[in-house]
């Protein structure tokens, strides 16, 4: 991650928007286990490095939508491949190693988040 100028929260935010396309703030951060407090300045942060874009709807302005750029999809993509070369050369099933990689991402967030 350091490559990419990335911390690993924000590599799980890539992960999150990846998968969802476009989300308000509010449900991104139920989904990767963050509050706005902690969530906002990262998305700032990504932003800036034109990871993601960050968009308040017109009808109202407190819902923020955050998507993907096309640097941010293709960075996805990167460090994923890099991820899964790294698990090929461990000895352990693609389901155990699926396990492995939820429980450190949990731990993680819940323990090393606070940007």
């Amino acid at each position: 991650l350091k490559k990419y100028d990335l911390t690993y929260t924000g590599y799980i935010v890539l992960l999150a928007l990846e998968e969802h396309e476009t989300l308000n703030i509010k449900t991104l951060g139920k989904r990767v286990f963050l509050d706005s407090g902690t969530l906002t300045p990262l998305l700032k942060k990504l932003e800036k490095k034109e990871l993601v874009t960050r968009k308040r709807e017109e009808d109202d302005e407190r819902n923020l939508k955050v998507a993907l750029t096309q640097k941010g999809i293709d960075t996805r993509y990167e460090i994923s491949d890099i991820s899964k070369e790294v698990f090929s050369g461990l000895d352990v099933s693609f389901e155990d190693a699926k396990t492995i990689k939820s429980i450190l991402s949990k731990f993680i967030v819940d323990n090393f988040s606070k940007e």
